[in-house]
């Protein structure tokens, strides 16, 4: 667990008690923090009183702000779209601080190397693979952030790695935490219920090149306008692409082009992250270790030996009749589209709370590839429009325990079975890899004796 003893003594005021208020609460009591704790959901404060009689609970009517000196927020909290949540408005009256808990983290192991990522896609399968990159070559390194390990859940460490995904929520909230290297994978509109516009939503991307150092690295894709413009203010900057050949590397049908120093490598054999959309992990999670110093040889190596993330595009079961395929952190349309691209004679699982956008954008894709739609969740009636119109075929289920049984039932059915469902999964499930651990073991208990 990550502490600082700079909070001891100093009243922090914790608003969200989610997995990031909870990991800074134990964070804060462990730094000697006087600790003040509230939140919308007054059950949520009511266990946090009973699971720790000696932390102050407030509601936020309740909150005394004449001592706080620091607010740390859950990324949940809206900051200013689609309204201002009331706790920020006091915050700013009050003139008290604004922290997260990577700036916390930074603060407790500030000479260790910090590498950022972010990205609309591909961020948290990058981080992972850049995280694997680094250990196999025999750095000391720590993967955590939005891909789902708090930074205050992490090991302190004065050297090594620190390899964080930050999402557009968390980096809203980032105020003093430095990188030493940054990456923009891609860019595409996304939380727009929560930025208000798509400017506001790259603003706040575009922050992880602010957080460099005075020599820090940026590595950015040049495939995406907004992204390589970003980019443009890094101290330094290495660029990555997979249709520009003059970038620093430049990946095409496997094969990576390290234009920097002259080397070609192939990775038309390796086949653990499928589809043309890994070919951009790839290139990027190589460019950043790369910049670390590591010998490109063992990098490509290390690459290989990687086996791909749970929860995105993940073969998690083969029956005599289907394949079954887990890319539940397909929460919106561009996700699910680099999965549909994987395959053919698709039975496909789509559904939940739909983004801006829908599945408009797959509508030829879905025809192409997708044999039939098994439609679940808030969505189900919205898709089922979309798909009526243009004569797809599809059914109703509702839940994904539904979509399943129909599956088992067609006795004469075979292909792949893929839960992408370009959707959130709050209506039914408390997060991604909730709804795609349901998923594997609804499909073992029903199909594993197949």
């Amino acid at each position: 667990m990550i502490k600082s003893s700079y909070f001891a003594g100093k009243a922090v005021l914790i608003f969200g008690v989610s997995r990031t208020g909870i990991s800074a609460i134990k964070s804060m009591i462990a730094s000697g923090a006087n600790l003040v704790v509230s939140d919308d959901d007054t059950v949520k404060l009511e266990k946090i009183k009973e699971q720790l009689p000696n932390v102050t609970v407030a509601s936020l009517k309740e909150v005394d702000w004449s001592d706080i000196k620091f607010l740390l927020l859950s990324p949940g909290v809206p900051l200013y779209a689609p309204i201002t949540h009331p706790v920020v408005e006091l915050a700013k009256k009050h003139n008290v601080e604004f922290i997260s808990d990577f700036d916390v983290l930074y603060m407790a192991c500030p000479t260790a190397n910090f590498i950022g990522v972010t990205g609309t896609n591909g961020k948290s399968t990058t981080t992972a693979l850049i995280g694997h990159v680094l250990s196999a070559c025999g750095e000391k390194v720590q993967v955590g952030g939005n891909i789902g390990i708090s930074p205050l859940e992490l090991i302190p460490q004065d050297d090594g790695y620190y390899v964080l995904e930050l999402s557009s929520y968390q980096l809203d909230l980032i105020e003093s935490m430095h990188l030493d290297t940054a990456l923009f994978i891609n860019i595409t509109p996304d939380h727009i219920d929560r930025h208000g516009t798509f400017q506001r939503y790259l603003e706040a991307k575009a922050k992880i090149f602010k957080m460099l150092s005075t020599k820090g690295i940026g590595v950015a894709s040049v495939d995406y306008k907004e992204a390589k413009n970003i980019a443009d203010s890094a101290p330094i900057k290495i660029t990555f692409s997979t249709q520009n050949k003059d970038a620093d590397v430049y990946i095409k049908d496997r094969i990576l082009v390290d234009n920097i120093k002259g080397l070609e490598f192939n990775f038309q054999t390796y086949k653990d992250l499928p589809g043309a959309h890994n070919e951009e992990n790839i290139a990027a999670a190589y460019a950043i270790c790369v910049a670390q110093g590591l010998k490109p040889e063992e990098v490509v190596i290390a690459i290989k030996s990687f086996t791909g993330l749970k929860h995105r595009i993940e073969k998690i079961f083969e029956s005599p009749r289907y394949t079954f395929i887990n890319d539940s952190k397909a929460t919106n349309a561009d996700a699910a589209e680099k999965a549909l691209h994987c395959y053919e004679q698709i039975y496909w699982i789509a559904g939940g709370i739909a983004k801006d956008g829908g599945i408009d954008s797959l509508l030829p894709l879905i025809k192409e590839r997708v044999r039939l739609t098994l439609l679940i969740g808030h969505a189900q009636e919205q898709f089922a429009e979309v798909l009526t119109n243009l004569q797809l075929p599809f059914i109703k289920c509702g839940t994904l325990e539904n979509a399943l049984n129909f599956l088992y039932e067609q006795a004469n059915a075979s292909g792949i079975v893929l839960l992408s469902p370009a959707c959130a999964s709050m209506d039914q499930f408390k997060d991604y890899e909730h709804r795609g651990d349901e998923f594997i073991r609804m499909v073992n208990e029903k199909f594993g004796s197949d």
